[in-house]
């Protein structure tokens, strides 16, 4: 089953069985445009019950700490609920950046939609 929608501008959410697909076309994520774009994925999370949750970031090109620190205390707070995020990042730049930052000891990152989503379908259901 697949629905999709959009809530604030350009993010973009399909909801299947088992995961989410929450797709962020932001170029940056910073100190100041991270704040709007936690609270409105965390809105719809909470409003739309997703089971897991696939992170999409296409187009980032910049992230700065609150923008690491937002996506992992989302995903913290899927954990804490049973559910789990996982971010698709294909920036070279951004995942090396994750790397430094150790972001994958929280939430693991993969290079494309399609490993992420073969990640949740081929997971175990709980």
């Amino acid at each position: 089953m697949k629905e999709k929608f959009h809530a604030m501008r350009g993010i973009e959410f399909t909801q299947y069985d088992s995961y989410s697909v929450i797709t962020l076309p932001v170029e940056e994520m910073d100190f100041i445009k991270t704040p709007k774009i936690s609270a409105a994925i965390q809105r719809e999370i909470e409003g739309a019950g997703f089971p897991n949750i696939v992170l999409e970031l296409p187009n980032l090109y910049y992230i700065d700490s609150t923008g690491m620190s937002s996506i992992v205390n989302l995903s913290r707070a899927m954990k804490e609920k049973g559910s789990e995020m996982v971010l698709v990042c294909g920036s070279p730049r951004i995942i090396q950046i994750f790397g430094i930052a150790k972001i994958g000891a929280h939430i693991r990152i993969f290079g494309s939609l399609e490993d992420a989503e073969r990640y949740f379908i081929s997971r175990p259901s709980s």
